[in-house]
């Protein structure tokens, strides 16, 4: 794995509130060391010279400390965290790290993370009023209601659908609004050659947990009791949404001939510009990644379809943040270093570092992410601001990071919300019903829950 040293600085010594073990050669945790030190930032995305680019305003500010970037590095779930605790128990972990959210909660019952609380209050940071709650709740400690980090990127999920296939296909000039019409015109437009299929309605994947968002929108969604004791996934709800999409899948043609059409086209966003593909559902992230590929693309973005016409449209927030691991040496700098990289003028930086790589290759950049903040969505909108015909798009998602639902917090989500995924795969490929799928990790992950719960202070008196 490649890495890339840049010189950072710290700021003033004692400036910072106390958290997490002392620093190194006798050092209090709450003051900076009065000596040069080196400390580790694992990230990855949007790419290495945006990373660069960002991180150049604090080596300019401060360039009496260096922080070795370990670029391609970030916690994507509970497996990924086996390199994490390695070093941990070194004694050398990262100070900083980017952090996929949900997996939190099962990370801090396991004493991973350093809670960021006193920083917060002393440094005023307005966590409610500066960034967007979904964020904030899944970095929450599900026990404790501790904070163990900030937002840094967030997402949510839209139908896209292309207005040229639409007619092309016959299915008028509105996206589907429930699951019947998603049905009809999905496999309306689907046609299959002697072979292969030749244009698709719906590219149904799992890897932005296609199984929560559909059942959200068909009033399921909830994976666990109120007392967080008892787990179900396999209530009706959620059996009912999977059972209607792995058939959907079905109906098109099954899942091995849709993954041979996204295939055969270098991808679905590839399919859906060529007007292949009628509806994706992906995240707003994807809307500079359409029309960077075809720009002439006629396509527009839509909520979610729900159960029915008369259910309110939902969507969930994805996505990362800043952690501090436990045992960092020098917990003053991470936490300062948390603070910069969730700043306006890191992120700007950032944003003109990504401007720049694009540039260099005559492909457009404009601002279509969420960085978790509501006022600094709007300050980058506008420094960074897309063409005419995307912006409605890209305000459409920003306008739903606002509602958008948290994934469960739980002392066992990690294994759950993998659980989940796992169990979605297996119908939709058609290898168990979507009861047998979920009926099987519901006993898989109840298993979980009831070891942790035992193994609790409170269940052994």
């Amino acid at each position: 794995m490649k890495r890339r040293e840049l010189v950072l600085a710290a700021p003033a010594a004692g400036v910072l509130a106390a958290c997490g073990a002392p620093g190194g050669s006798g050092t209090p945790a709450s003051v900076m060391p009065d000596k040069p030190v080196d400390v580790l930032l694992w990230t990855n995305g949007p790419s290495e010279p945006a990373v660069k680019a960002q991180m150049a305003p604090w080596a300019q500010k401060f360039p009496n400390a260096r922080v070795e970037l370990g670029y391609s590095k970030s916690i994507e779930n509970l497996q990924g965290t086996e390199a994490l605790v390695a070093l941990m128990a070194g004694g050398d972990p990262p100070h900083l790290v980017k952090w996929n959210r949900p997996v939190t909660g099962s990370a801090v019952v396991k004493n991973m993370l350093a809670p960021i609380d006193d920083f917060a209050k002393r440094d005023k940071v307005d966590v409610k009023g500066r960034f967007y709650p979904a964020g904030i709740a899944e970095m929450t400690g599900p026990l404790d209601n501790k904070l163990y980090g900030l937002t840094y990127d967030m997402d949510n999920r839209l139908l896209f659908w292309n207005k040229s296939a639409f007619q092309l296909g016959g299915l008028g000039m509105q996206p589907p609004r429930d699951f019947a019409e998603f049905r009809d015109f999905a496999v309306k437009f689907t046609r299959r050659g002697a072979t292969d299929i030749e244009q698709l309605g719906f590219n149904g994947t799992f890897g932005t947990e296609l199984l929560y968002q559909w059942a959200l929108s068909n009033g399921g969604g909830q994976y666990f009791s109120q007392d967080g004791k008892k787990v179900t996934l396999d209530a009706a709800k959620n059996v009912e949404t999977l059972d209607y999409l792995a058939k959907l899948i079905q109906a098109q043609g099954g899942w091995e001939a849709q993954s041979a059409f996204t295939t055969r086209f270098g991808g679905a966003n590839v399919a859906f510009t060529q007007d292949k593909l009628a509806m994706m559902a992906v995240t707003n992230l994807t809307v500079p990644t359409v029309y960077s590929l075809r720009p002439e693309t006629q396509f527009d973005v839509a909520p979610m379809p729900t159960g029915t016409k008369s259910m309110p449209p939902v969507t969930w927030a994805g996505g990362y943040a800043w952690a501090i691991p436990t045992g960092v040496k020098y917990p003053a700098v991470a936490w300062e270093l948390l603070k910069y990289m969730t700043g306006e003028e890191s992120l700007t930086a950032r944003s003109e570092g990504d401007r720049g790589r694009l540039s260099a290759s005559g492909q457009p950049y404009f601002y279509g992410v969420s960085v978790g903040q509501p006022a600094l969505d709007d300050a980058l909108l506008k420094k960074f601001p897309p063409p005419a015909q995307m912006m409605p798009l890209v305000q459409r998602g920003l306008d739903q990071m606002k509602v958008a639902k948290n994934r469960p917090v739980h002392p066992v989500i990690a294994e759950l919300w993998q659980a989940q995924k796992d169990a979605t795969a297996e119908a939709v490929q058609g290898k168990k019903s979507a009861s047998a799928a979920l009926g099987d990790a519901n006993r898989t992950v109840q298993a979980l829950f009831d070891q942790f719960w035992a193994s609790q202070p409170a269940a052994k008196k």
